[in-house]
């Protein structure tokens, strides 16, 4: 299918194609936010000819918007990784979204380290020029990247996988 990032309709309408192509509905996995976003977007189209495993709009926008997830972790009391304080460096600058889109050109945003004061200011330049928005400043914290992945139907896990970050 197309780029979801640079042709978002033609990808919406490359994975409907592939999807009305098929004898069944197929299950369809999105392993991208900016994917999973447009399928979402776009899900009574896409979910008239396929089956795509997808959590509520609200529930989709919150995860997809870090500021949102901070917000929703720290309510219920979960700890969050500090904002940087620029009393030690390294720290971490990161888009708010790993994947926007402004006048239907999208954008990929990535976490990066910074090692002073105006290299946090470059950065902050950087993602606001690409992303449209402000980034969050965090401490870095040393050690391994591990994930965990849920499918779940009514709050119930229904199949679930951890991982740790070798690369």
């Amino acid at each position: 299918y197309r780029s979801p990032l640079t042709d978002p309709a033609g990808c919406v309408d490359d994975i409907i194609a592939a999807a009305t192509a098929c004898k069944e509905k197929p299950v369809i996995f999105s392993m991208s936010d900016a994917t999973m976003l447009l399928l979402s977007r776009n899900r009574e189209r896409v979910l008239a000819v396929a089956l795509v495993p997808l959590p509520s709009v609200d529930s989709l926008e919150c995860a997809a918007n870090k500021e949102k997830t901070e917000a929703l972790a720290q309510s219920l009391h979960i700890a969050t990784i500090p904002h940087a304080t620029f009393s030690k460096f390294p720290v971490v600058v990161k888009p708010i979204h790993s994947a926007v889109w402004v006048r239907g050109v999208g954008a990929r945003g990535t976490a990066s380290f910074a090692f002073s004061r105006s290299d946090v200011e470059e950065r902050i330049d950087a993602v606001q020029s690409e992303m449209r928005e402000a980034p969050l400043i965090q401490e870095y914290i040393q050690g391994e990247e591990l994930g965990y992945e849920a499918i779940c139907e009514n709050g119930r896990v229904i199949a679930s996988l951890a991982h740790r970050r070798i690369r």
